[in-house]
């Protein structure tokens, strides 16, 4: 399938639920992604990386705000949550060394019992440069379609999908779907774009 990669399988995902449980122990699940974004409204989540905008408060519409903050500077809130989640952060940053990639946002989702995700796509500046991946933690029926393709997620599997193009999500079970999701900017693209600010800038100071 060419919207969808297994990565991964086996993974131990004992060292996630045991964080996630102790962290929901005292805590609770945010509905932040769900009141920004409506076709995730069947969503809860805990952010642990996020991109982020200086001033939120510039914008008045929830659909401002998700503009802006797809084609934002691309700013990543540092170690979010890290005390309970020093383990899943490890995992997380040694795959995108091994991706010679740089790790981006991390959340962990829950979709509620027998519903969806809505179809969707990715947009912006901050998706155009950046893979997705999805480990799922929990799940006994996560039915994903990406561009009319359909793939099963199991436990313990690491998934990237093509998030730049229509996709949506089913969780054909009677328990909350949990999944960890997570960005990675490959370090080449990261480099590439340094080097054409620059150059902007240079150009830019010398018509000045």
């Amino acid at each position: 399938m060419s919207n969808f990669k297994l990565i991964k399988k086996d993974i131990d995902i004992s060292i996630f639920n045991t964080e996630l449980n102790k962290y929901l122990e005292n805590n609770r699940w945010g509905g932040t992604r769900a009141e920004r974004v409506s076709v995730q409204r069947n969503t809860k989540n805990i952010m642990l990386r996020n991109n982020f905008l200086k001033n939120p408060e510039a914008y008045s519409t929830k659909e401002e705000l998700t503009i802006a903050l797809a084609n934002s500077e691309n700013n990543v809130l540092e170690k979010y949550n890290y005390k309970h989640f020093q383990k899943t952060y490890k995992y997380l940053e040694d795959f995108a060394d091994e991706k010679k990639s740089q790790l981006s946002t991390v959340m962990i989702v829950s979709l509620d019992a027998k519903e969806k995700v809505y179809p969707h796509i990715d947009f912006g500046d901050y998706y155009k440069k950046r893979d997705r991946y999805h480990i799922p933690i929990k799940t006994k029926g996560s039915i994903n379609i990406c561009d009319g393709e359909v793939q099963e997620y199991k436990e313990g599997e690491m998934w990237w999908f093509n998030n730049k193009k229509t996709h949506e999500a089913y969780n054909d079970s009677h328990e909350e779907r949990i999944h960890i999701i997570f960005d990675i900017l490959p370090k080449r693209r990261s480099l590439i774009k340094k080097t054409v600010d620059f150059l902007y800038k240079k150009i830019a100071l010398n018509i000045n």
